[in-house]
């Protein structure tokens, strides 16, 4: 008898690629809402492992945790925390933290104003190492996934109070939570 998965789940990996879709499609706007309009002051380089950073400013998407709830029977109910961090440079230590708090306010207004929709969009994937140009369109699938709520919960600040090898640079994180459902049978988006 052959092998069958009890579950349809796909777990992170759809999740972040979308995510740096979505962030990659609207930087622009909400850069320009923090007053950084010029194009230089898009992400540069995006990741989806902890790598050297090659060009500035960076965002880093990496999954902090995967919860499940062990009360659901024929899906996977889960709470996916995810690591969105945003690097950047400046020659002066105190705009360099005023930098930061703009792009954790640029991210934060992109991540709190994604429609659950736009997770079953097709979208285009950033340049992340690796990936052959052109990069890829992404986009989860709706009868696998359902998203049913993302919030950012925290934003670590921490570097701007801490003592850092490099003056040159920072970054600030945001912990982004999703919570979705995965199976085999779930109802598509209403």
């Amino acid at each position: 008898m052959a092998w069958t998965s009890y579950y349809s789940a796909q777990f992170v990996k759809p999740l972040v690629r979308q995510l740096a879709a979505i962030i990659y499609r609207d930087q622009a706007d909400a850069l320009a809402s923090v007053g950084l309009a010029e194009a230089k002051h898009r992400f540069q380089e995006f990741q989806i492992a902890l790598a050297p950073v090659r060009n500035w400013p960076c965002v880093l998407i990496a999954p902090a945790s995967d919860v499940f709830d062990a009360s659901s029977d024929l899906t996977r109910k889960q709470m996916v925390a995810l690591f969105i961090a945003a690097g950047v440079t400046h020659s002066d230590p105190n705009l360099l933290a005023e930098l930061a708090e703009d792009y954790a306010l640029a991210l934060d207004r992109i991540l709190n104003s994604v429609a659950l929709a736009d997770f079953y969009a097709p979208l285009q994937l950033p340049p992340i190492s690796g990936f052959l140009p052109p990069a890829p369109t992404v986009q989860m699938d709706q009868s696998v996934t359902n998203v049913t709520r993302l919030f950012v919960s925290s934003i670590d600040y921490g570097e701007l109070r801490r003592a850092r090898s490099s003056l040159l640079a920072m970054f600030v994180t945001l912990v982004l939570v999703v919570e979705m459902e995965e199976g085999g049978n779930l109802n598509p988006l209403k």
